[in-house]
This record gives C-alpha cells, sequence and structure tokens, in this order.
C-alpha cells in the first residue's frame, strides 16, 4: 500500500502549494483488536507455517502482525491552490 509522507504529496499534487503538514500518532493499534478479542491471534498462529494453501492471504495475514507493536498514523496538510 502506498502511503506518502507530506512532502511527497506535495509533489504529486502540482500548482498547490505546502502551508502545513503533520503525521499524528492514533494511539491505537491492531492491539486494541486483539485485547477485545483474543482469539484473533489464532488465526495469525495457525496460518504461520502454511503459506503455501494461498501466499497472497498468508502475506496479510502477517502483515497484521507488525500492527501489534506501531500505532497507526494519519497524515494531515493543508494546501494553498496556486
Amino acid at each position: 500500500m502506498y502511503r506518502p509522507n507530506p512532502a511527497q504529496l506535495a509533489e504529486l499534487l502540482c500548482g498547490t502549494r505546502l502551508l502545513d503538514s503533520t503525521i499524528l500518532g492514533t494511539g491505537v493499534s491492531y492491539r486494541n483488536a486483539v485485547r477485545k478479542r483474543p482469539w484473533l491471534l489464532l488465526r495469525h498462529l495457525w496460518r504461520l507455517p502454511i503459506p503455501f494453501v494461498s501466499f497472497e492471504k498468508w502475506q496479510r495475514s502477517m502483515a497484521r502482525l507488525y500492527w501489534l507493536a506501531a500505532e497507526y498514523r494519519i497524515t494531515c496538510v493543508v494546501f494553498e491552490k496556486l
């Protein structure tokens, strides 16, 4: 998934000027969902040893484990049209 930073967004939007930008941490991660429903980890443990059944689904499942430690982030930018 493509997640540009504010400088990359400014390059994509020609005819605009970047006025302000920030990346906000939400304080929320996949860990919050697992706290509410701990059985979600069973899905990942079950998929871990069998990537050959469906490699795309396996990759998607393993990628979610990254978000156990990392919080979700939101990129906020304000542009002015030239």
